[in-house]
């Protein structure tokens, strides 16, 4: 489980979720915390170094980056790389699980102010999009998700 929560300026992990008897009132255990910006909005799950691992994409609307950090053997995050929406687009949302045409993993970023989905195919400390989807005048996207809806892996 992945959760961000602005007010403590930290991205939480929970290694283990442990549920007694079916409950909703589990028990949380092995908590680790990772500083990943002034006020973390969005978070998404994705494969950003082709490992195999989930790693972690969250966008942190003090600064308007995305701070990806990726997992680990064991388990454990590595220290966060930062990514650089178009300026001034006001990202909004993040979505990971989408690919290139080619099937490379990219990162997916909702930019209301350019009216356009940002995509990220290079996980580089420092990188900016490699490309975009405009949407037209007036869109302004406050919202991205990712999904095979047409069944074709």
């Amino acid at each position: 489980m992945v959760s961000s929560r602005h007010g403590f300026r930290r991205l939480g992990v929970l290694a283990v979720l442990v549920l007694a008897s079916g409950l909703a009132s589990g028990c949380l255990a092995n908590v680790t915390l990772y500083a990943v910006g002034e006020r973390p909005v969005a978070v998404t799950l994705l494969d950003a170094n082709g490992d195999a691992r989930s790693d972690v994409a969250v966008l942190d609307a003090t600064t308007h980056t995305v701070k990806v950090l990726a997992q680990e053997e064991g388990g454990s995050l590595a220290a966060a790389i930062t990514l650089h929406p178009q300026a001034f687009s006001g990202p909004s949302d993040v979505a990971g699980g989408v690919t290139d045409g080619s099937g490379v993993p990219a990162l997916a970023v909702a930019e209301p102010g350019a009216d356009r989905v940002g995509l990220f195919t290079s996980f580089e400390d420092g990188a900016v999009e490699t490309s975009s989807i405009a949407l037209g005048a007036g869109s302004a996207p406050q919202a991205v998700a990712a999904a095979d809806v047409n069944g074709d892996g």
